[in-house]
């Protein structure tokens, strides 16, 4: 899949407008850190680091009585502190300008032995020990019961932009609130703040919405004022506005073919597919400009069957009806950019006999479709040669933080004090890298007594949580404990530690009619993750009788839970088939999946509608877009179209969904039969691409499968399951069929797959892509089997796996059938997980991706400063890596300069005023003092 690539050209003006956004630079008005007197409010910079103290009187408290208007500071020792004794604060205004002060202050007088301070004025210093007075900043204190305040009073300009900047409230006579003399009185101040606007920068960064144009049709063209995408930037300086332009430069060959109207990028003339390169110019309202060449990718529309079709089961010998493998499901490993394909199967390999159904898996290479290693043996249900147990309908999640999958499923076990036929529902962990089984078979629902094999657990989903590094198992369960009783079927969730453990209550999910009733029931739960809201969403198709819903009227339902296990909001009816209160038209078979980039869901199912030229039992898939929140967004749509409208013979079955995050978009496949393609009773695989608004995209109901010989209702293809390749951008479909293709013969069921790709393959034998650490860099090493027309290798870095920017570029071989190998060297990393990968790019404009290679760096402090304050002239201080390393007074002027190697290092500051310094790395900058 071509995919939009952004590079990186900066160019910055030196305009300097004002910025219009006014911020909180510093503020102590909660006294939530009072403990330390440091702000409560304000830029990250001064959160934590700036301090209210006062000088000559004592040390600051503080009292939440008096004016009803919460806590406030307040402290004593005034006397004879006429030009002498202050309230003082020190804060960063680095970065701003326009600066406003403002404060409220009071004295106390209940009697007249306790006098508080009245007059007082506003200064300000640059270094901590020479003061000048700001314009307008005399207040005269309130008498005890109320506040006098001095109201955004504007700082003059040597304020601005000053790594540390010392305000002080100075008492400028010896007079009372009263009138009398200070003697041992209070006063107190609050609601102190500083406002400002942030000196203009030049945007950072300039982003295009969308990623990528698809052509109507192959050798199609993108018409004449099609919109490309939005841009956006990233701004310092908030509340600019920003105005786009294509500007000449490097990267700027097509801007010809496109235009730009407000911050919407569209083609200006018809363009076939290709590789398009522009160059944009942001700039703000302040006048700065910033600059960015990208590149635009149009490219054929719609996935196609990416090589053969691979068998990826054997189960049983071959030619022999009596063994199969069914129901697969299957996850990526982002890691080793390869799928694992799970199912249950009965399969005669010793200790194995027939009828004795396990859970088995095999690895598949995401690049090729090749089988890596040898198949897995998952479970291990009852005594080997018993065909009384066993296990069925696995589901697969992949967890990338340790490399490993969960596998889950239905199964009979005799264990313990289970009985034969009391279905429970089990896991098993699996290595990403080998295959090998981590640990024990766990089990993870607890149904009712055990050894009753009335209540039972069935239809297991799972999601790994990428934060929490954890896992949701639900499931569809029969349990007795009040107010429920036996048979009332309902969907149960539990969590699990990244090593299997249970943590927590089992969950129940579902609340379908009345607790103790029968004649409501949940079934088919799927479950998904969400990244941004850290939460699942688990939805299921259920029985309830909520009004306007009456009994066996079967809809799709919906339910949020945090990463703690905790029902979020209520639960959500998501389908609406028919007129509420006919049971004739129903929800089935759900599906879920998370949109990544708009924070979105989209829910499918099998239903039954009589809209428009539809009719009763015609069954098809719909999809329901859904909020964060839960919300529903628009209206349900149709998404197949099998056989004639009007026509029950014709229908969809078993939807499953992926999201596509190159395409921003949804795949969804079925099993269905349909008459454009094939014969009644002929069930195939077939898929369609859904926008993330919605809309379908690209050529109608794509068939994938093709099992036997077109045209026999012999062969089918059922049960499919699809799995992104967020490394090649590939899918793979995976489904159980019945194929005659030597040496299988009819009714010989196996697991077969399909890779899918919205573009064809490029010209080059990947042999390995690696990435280690080499001191404080990134040593990136690569290799090929053969190259043709290759043109460069773009070396790109993420700190999310998501987000990629590129680092590098080394030119390709270009044609050639010899093992070529390469490296690149990535001098700065990041502290934490470093994503690399390899965009290839190709002479005639194809391009594609490797697999993704992990660094971590630990998560340390890149810069510590061992004394602080310094006492004896010498900041001593360690540093992560070699780096830069610079020292500035409290003016911001720079005063030492020098690369360092990682370690201990230390400054000589013996010959320097004392004050406030500021040391900074390449990443970090702390505040010292020198005393």
């Amino acid at each position: 899949m071509k995919s939009l690539k952004l590079t990186l050209f900066l160019t910055c003006t030196a305009i300097l407008v004002r910025s219009q956004t006014q911020e909180t630079i510093v503020a102590w008005n909660s006294w939530v850190n009072w403990s330390t007197r440091t702000a409560d409010q304000g830029i990250a910079s001064n959160l934590g680091i700036s301090v209210l103290n006062t000088s000559g009187a004592n040390t600051p408290t503080f009292s939440d009585a008096g004016d009803g208007a919460g806590q406030r500071a307040f402290a004593d020792g005034w006397a004879l502190g006429a030009n002498v004794k202050d309230w003082r604060f020190q804060f960063s205004t680095l970065k701003y300008q326009n600066l406003k002060f403002s404060c409220r202050m009071m004295g106390t007088s209940p009697l007249t032995s306790f006098l508080g301070p009245r007059d007082f004025k506003l200064q300000y210093s640059t270094n901590g020990s020479s003061w000048t007075d700001v314009p307008s900043g005399t207040l005269q204190a309130g008498n005890q019961t109320y506040f006098n305040s001095l109201s955004n009073v504007s700082l003059p300009s040597a304020c601005n932009n000053q790594a540390t900047l010392y305000l002080r409230m100075l008492m400028t006579s010896n007079t009372s609130v009263t009138g009398l003399l200070v003697n041992a009185g209070q006063s107190h101040i609050d609601d102190i703040s500083v406002v400002g606007v942030s000196v203009p920068e030049p945007a950072t960064d300039i982003s295009l919405s969308n990623s990528v144009l698809l052509v109507p049709s192959s050798g199609g063209t993108i018409s004449s004022g099609t919109t490309v995408g939005t841009f956006s930037s990233v701004d310092f300086n908030l509340g600019n506005t920003h105005t786009y332009s294509l500007v000449s430069g490097t990267g700027s060959t097509h801007n010809s073919s496109f235009t730009v109207t407000g911050t919407t990028l569209s083609t200006a003339a018809a363009l076939p597919a290709g590789t398009y390169n522009i160059r944009v110019r942001s700039t703000d309202n302040d006048g700065q400009s910033y600059e960015e060449a990208m590149t635009v990718n149009i490219i054929e529309p719609d996935p196609i069957n990416s090589g053969s079709r691979k068998r990826l089961s054997n189960m049983g010998p071959d030619g022999n009806t009596s063994f199969f493998g069914n129901n697969p499901s299957i996850a990526y490993n982002s890691v080793n950019n390869e799928y694992l394909v799970v199912w249950s199967g009965d399969d005669n390999t010793s200790p194995l006999v027939d009828n004795e159904y396990e859970i088995f898996g095999q690895r598949v290479n995401a690049s090729t479709g090749a089988m890596v290693g040898s198949r897995i043996r998952i479970s291990y249900m009852g005594a080997n040669g018993a065909t009384t147990h066993r296990g069925s309908l696995p589901s697969v999640a992949y967890n990338s933080t340790d490399n490993e999958y969960m596998v889950v499923w239905e199964g009979d076990h005799n264990t313990g004090s289970l009985a034969s036929t009391e279905f429970e529902i089990w896991g098993q962990r699996i290595a990403g890298s080998t295959g090998a089984l981590n640990g024990s078979m766990i089990r993870i629902s607890f149904m009712g007594t055990d050894g009753n094999i009335s209540l039972d657990a069935t239809q297991a989903d799972i999601a790994w949580n990428s934060t929490n590094n954890q896992y949701l198992v639900v499931w569809r369960g029969d349990e007795n404990a009040a107010p429920l009783v036996d048979n009332e079927f309902e969907i149960y969730g539990q969590l699990l530690s990244n090593t299997g453990t249970l943590f927590g209550s089992r969950i129940r999910i579902s609340t379908m009619g009345t607790d103790g009733s029968t004649n409501f029931g949940a079934l088919n739960p799927s479950v998904t993750y969400n990244a941004t809201s850290n939460e699942f969403f688990a939805v299921w198709s259920g029985d309830d009788n909520t009004a306007p819903l009456i009994d066996n009227e079967i809809e799709i339902f919906g339910r949020r839970i945090n990463a703690a296990g905790v029902l979020q909001g209520s639960q959500i009816r998501i389908s609406n088939m028919g007129v509420d209160g006919n049971v004739n038209f129903a929800a089935s078979s759900p599906d879920i999946a998370w949109n990544s980039s708009n924070n979105t869901y989209l829910v499918v199912f099998r239903g039954d509608e009589a809209v428009g030229a539809l009719v009763d039992n015609e069954f098809e898939l719909y999809g329901q877009l859904i909020a964060a929140s839960g919300s529903l967004q628009g209206s349900r749509f149709r998404i197949s179209d099998m056989g004639p409208d009007g026509n029950t013979s014709f229908g969809a079955s078993n939807p499953r969904l992926v999201y596509h995050q190159q395409l921003n978009e949804f795949w969804v496949s079925w099993h269905g039969d349909d008459d454009a393609f094939s014969v009644d009773n002929e069930n195939e695989i077939f898929m369609q691409r859904i926008s993330a608004s919605g809309a379908e995209t690209g050529n109608n109901d794509i068939r994938v499968s093709y099992m036997g010989t077109n045209g026999s209702i012999l062969f089918t293809a059922v049960n499919g399951a699809l799995a992104y390749n967020s490394t090649n951008y590939k899918v793979l479909a995976v489904w159980h069929g019945d194929d005659n293709t030597a040496p299988l013969v009819d009714n010989e069921l196996e697991i077969f797959g399909q890779m899918l790709s919205a573009s064809s393959g490029l010209p080059v034998s990947w042999l390995s892509f690696t990435a280690r650490k080499q001191d404080e860099s990134v040593l990136l090493q690569w290799s090929t089997a053969s190259e043709q027309n290759s043109w460069y290798y773009g070396i790109e870095h993420s700190t999310d796996g998501i987000r990629w920017k590129q680092v590098g570029k080394t030119d390709a071989a270009g044609n050639s059938s010899l093992v070529n190998k390469y490296q690149f060297t990535h001098q700065n990393p990041a502290t934490g997980k470093n994503y690399y990968r390899l965009h290839q790019k190709d002479i005639d404009g194809k391009s594609g991706y490797s697999s993704i290679a992990i660094v971590n760096f630990d998560l340390a402090k890149n810069l510590t400063v061992i004394s602080n304050p310094v006492q004896n002239g010498i900041i001593k201080f360690q540093i992560a890596r070699e780096q830069f390393i610079n020292l500035y007074n409290s003016s911001g002027k720079l005063l030492y300069r020098e690369k360092l190697n990682k370690g201990i290092q230390q400054i000589n500051v013996s010959g320097y005023a004392k004050g406030i310094y500021v040391l900074q790395s390449e990443s970090e900058r702390v505040q010292v003092l020198v005393q």
